[in-house]
């Protein structure tokens, strides 16, 4: 993505291989949001395994004080009455944690606990009930069933935001959902009007 490939590096490690298995097939994410995320990178989408529908879910809040964290609340509420369990639902966000609503002072979402992914594992039994959060960057490799994206406003689609919308939305295994102001450049980008 930044033309930081190191190709004597590749090649190198390509020597020292027996075999290897082009993977040409996206087995993580189902079609739509494979290809959402492909079209906001202008690449060419790859064939997905996963072909249920999923398209990005946007919801909306005014900009006023304290409506992001209410809609947060609203939404994992709703993903929880579904029958959903909290380690299912990671959410992500652009800021560093330091900023983020999350990192200081949203220690809870849907009266449930809130868990950063820097300082333990959703998937440990000690952290059961804990809805686990993260910044796109620290999450990328990582997956879950469902992603919820929030402070992501942008002033400008470059090829770093252009990779963090990437990741997230192919973090998302069954459902991607955002968290935005309505007519925002995200907003926008996600919703495929750009």
């Amino acid at each position: 993505v930044y033309n930081k490939m190191d190709f004597k590096f590749f090649r190198e490690l390509k020597s020292k291989v027996d075999h290897s298995l082009l993977m040409i097939r996206n087995y993580r994410n189902p079609k739509n949001l494979s290809t959402r995320a492909a079209t906001i990178c202008n690449i060419k989408p790859p064939p997905t395994a996963r072909n249920f529908s999923a398209p990005p879910r946007i919801y909306t809040y005014q900009n006023v004080e304290g409506a992001l964290e209410e809609k947060l609340d609203e939404v994992v509420e709703n993903l929880l009455r579904s029958g959903i369990l909290e380690k299912e639902i990671t959410i992500l966000t652009f800021l560093n944690r330091s900023k983020s609503v999350l990192g200081v002072h949203k220690k809870k979402i849907a009266g449930r606990p809130t868990l950063d992914l820097k300082q333990g594992s959703a998937w440990d039994k000690k952290n059961e009930g804990f809805i686990p959060w993260s910044t796109v960057p620290s999450f990328k490799g990582l997956e879950n069933e469902y992603i919820v994206l929030i402070e992501a406003e942008i002033d400008e689609l470059n090829d770093w935001y252009k990779s963090l919308i990437y990741v997230t939305i192919t973090r998302a295994r069954t459902e991607f959902i955002f968290l935005g102001k309505r007519d925002s450049l995200m907003y926008n980008t996600i919703l495929g009007v750009n």
